[in-house]
C-alpha cells in the first residue's frame, strides 16, 4: 500500500494523476546522471555492419542513383526536342 505522506503527485497528460515515492523520484534523478555510462554499454552491443556489406549497399544505392539521374536526364533531353519541334 503506498503512503501518501512521503510522496509526491505527479500531473501527466489528459488529467492523470499519478503518486511517485520521494525515495524513487531520487533514484530517477541519481539515473539521469549515469545517462552517457548507459549509452556507451547500450553502443557496445550494437552488432555494426561489416565494412565489405557496407560498401556493397553504398555501391548499389549510388549505381541506382544514377540510373534515376540518367532516365530524369533522359525525359528532360526529350521533352526538350518536343518542346523543340513545336515552337
Amino acid at each position: 500500500m503506498l503512503n501518501l505522506v512521503n510522496c509526491v503527485k505527479l500531473y501527466l497528460t489528459r488529467g492523470r494523476v499519478f503518486y511517485l515515492e520521494k525515495g524513487d523520484l531520487m533514484k530517477k534523478s541519481k539515473s539521469k546522471d549515469n545517462f552517457f555510462k548507459g549509452v556507451i554499454s547500450e553502443m557496445k552491443k550494437v552488432k555494426w555492419p561489416e565494412f565489405k556489406n557496407v560498401t556493397k549497399y553504398f555501391l548499389a544505392t549510388l549505381v541506382f542513383c544514377l540510373i534515376l539521374v540518367a532516365y530524369f536526364q533522359g525525359l528532360d533531353f526529350v521533352s526538350s526536342i518536343i518542346r523543340g519541334l513545336f515552337n
